[in-house]
């Protein structure tokens, strides 16, 4: 059962380390449209980005739960609070 938990404990670790990649890549691909905004090879790019940052925390939060706070509110309860935290896998 450790093991499996390792696994699971990976798997979530990697899923964030995407998301983490593709929110970098929309930031810096913001950064590079605010000056140069109708650049077509960047509007693809970005939108190549934002396409792969949507599925991966689509991903993550239907095995782990909400990523966000805002992610986490769907009117019925407030799952935000239920652990653990998209943080708490680094320190274990």
């Amino acid at each position: 059962m450790n093991n499996m938990n390792n696994m699971n404990c990976n798997n979530r670790t990697q899923l964030l380390r995407k998301i983490q990649h593709h929110s970098f890549a929309l930031v810096e691909a913001t950064l590079f449209l605010d000056g140069h905004p109708n650049c077509q090879r960047a509007l693809k790019y970005f939108a190549c980005q934002k396409a792969a940052y949507d599925k991966y925390v689509a991903q993550y939060e239907e095995t782990y739960g909400p990523l966000t706070p805002h992610s986490g509110a769907d009117g019925d309860t407030w799952k935000w609070i239920q652990g653990p935290w998209p943080w708490e896998s680094e320190a274990n």
